[in-house]
């Protein structure tokens, strides 16, 4: 793992988000994520106990992204709240089957990361991206209109 570059990238988003590292998962938890309309995090209450998850809107909620052991060479993987819906149709891209009792994995498929093109921030925007169209089969195809690097993540 390229330490450095992790710290980098982490100091880099602490800018915009409240960032909690989550030893037991290997990952960052950013607590106040801002996930597009539709999206609501039905027991706040619980997750407040944690600092940095605010009181709303319901759509700011916790998003934890897991590093691998050969980051950068690696795609990071995504976990959102079991407690987070849309509300706005269905989700393929969840996989619900997973024995953690606070977080389900995202689908983000194989990226075919390339650690001189991507990093976390990349992967945020393309998460963007994929959370806004959440009932597609394949979220990416919208990278045309919506590209990652558009993103641009909110200012604290």
């Amino acid at each position: 793992m390229d330490t450095a570059r992790l710290r980098a990238e982490i100091t880099a988003l602490a800018k915009n988000y409240y960032v909690a590292r989550n030893t037991e998962l290997q990952a960052y938890e950013l607590r106040d994520f801002h996930y597009p309309e539709g999206w609501v995090l039905r027991d706040r209450r619980r997750w407040q106990r944690h600092p940095g998850v605010p009181r709303g809107p319901p759509y700011v909620a916790p998003l934890l992204v897991r590093i691998p052991d050969s980051y950068p060479y690696s795609q990071p993987y995504a976990y959102i709240p079991r407690s987070l819906e849309y509300t706005e149709g269905r989700v393929t891209h969840l996989l619900t089957k997973t024995p953690d009792p606070a977080w389900l994995p995202w689908c983000v498929r194989d990226l075919d990361w390339d650690p001189a093109e991507h990093n976390i921030p990349w992967l945020l925007g393309l998460l963007q991206v994929a959370f806004s169209h959440p009932d597609v089969p394949d979220p990416t195809s919208h990278l045309a209109v919506s590209r990652p690097e558009d993103y641009r993540a909110p200012q604290r």
